[in-house]
C-alpha cells in the first residue's frame, strides 16, 4: 500500500507558471534546491502531500554521471524527447511496504550517507511518469509549511495521468493503479489532473497551454 508524498511537473520557464496558481488561489510554500542535482523547485503543500515545479538550473549536474541515470535531464525537455515531464514521489503505509519492480538506487549529494531513493525510471517507455519512493526517515509532512488556501483545496484525492501512450502498463504502474488515487489514461498529449476533496466544490481549473496541468476542487 501506498499514499502520496508529493508529485511534479518540469517547468519550461524556470518555475514562473507556479504565479499562476498563485493568482488561482493557492499558498505558496518555501521553495528549494538540489545541489548536485542541478535542479530547483517552488512547492505547494495540502494535508497529505504538495506538488513541485521542478526546473533545471545547471545542466552539467542534471547530466553528470551520477544523475543522468534518473532521467531527469530528459524530463525537463517533453518537446524535444519522448519523456513525459511528470514525477510521482509515494510513501510506504507502515509496516506494508510497497515494492517496485524496475528500480534503480539514486543517492542525491543532499541525502545523508546512507540513504537512497528507489526509483523507476522508465525510460523503455518515457511516456510513463518517473515514480520514486521517499526513504522512511524522510516520508512525513512537512508540518512548517503552509497548507490553507483562499481557493479551499485540502487534500489530494486523486491523480489522474493522461499520456499519449501506446507501451503496454508496467507491472509498477499496473501496481500503483489498484490505489484508489492514482488513474492514468491514453489521450493525445500529456496532462495531469488533480482532484482535491473529492470534486466537493464541483469546480474545475485548467493552466493549459502554460502547464499540462488542471484542477478539479
Amino acid at each position: 500500500m501506498a499514499t502520496i508524498d508529493h508529485f511534479f511537473i518540469f517547468s519550461q520557464r524556470k518555475g514562473t507558471e507556479a504565479d499562476l496558481l498563485t493568482q488561482f488561489g493557492l499558498t505558496e510554500g518555501s521553495s528549494n534546491q538540489h545541489p548536485g542535482q542541478g535542479t530547483a523547485c517552488r512547492r505547494f503543500f495540502f494535508e497529505n502531500c504538495f506538488l513541485e515545479l521542478v526546473w533545471v538550473e545547471n545542466e552539467s549536474e542534471v547530466r553528470s554521471n551520477e544523475v543522468a541515470p534518473t532521467c531527469l535531464w530528459e524530463r525537463s525537455a517533453p518537446a524535444h524527447t519522448a519523456f513525459s515531464p511528470f514525477g510521482l514521489c509515494i510513501r510506504e503505509e507502515e509496516n506494508r511496504p510497497f515494492l517496485f519492480s524496475n528500480k534503480i538506487l539514486y543517492a542525491p549529494s543532499y541525502f545523508s550517507q546512507g540513504m537512497s531513493f528507489e526509483i523507476v525510471t522508465h525510460a523503455d517507455c518515457p511516456a510513463f511518469p518517473m515514480l520514486f519512493k521517499m526513504p522512511w526517515e524522510l516520508g512525513k509532512l512537512r508540518s512548517k509549511e503552509p497548507t490553507a488556501h483562499p481557493v479551499g483545496c485540502k487534500q489530494v484525492t486523486r491523480l489522474m495521468y493522461s499520456l499519449p501512450v501506446t507501451d503496454p502498463v508496467t507491472a509498477d504502474i499496473e501496481a500503483l493503479k489498484k490505489e484508489s488515487w492514482f488513474g492514468m489514461e491514453a489521450a493525445g498529449n500529456f496532462k495531469l489532473t488533480v482532484e482535491f476533496d473529492n470534486n466537493r466544490q464541483h469546480k474545475l481549473k485548467s493552466f493549459a497551454p502554460d502547464l499540462p496541468l488542471e484542477f478539479y476542487y
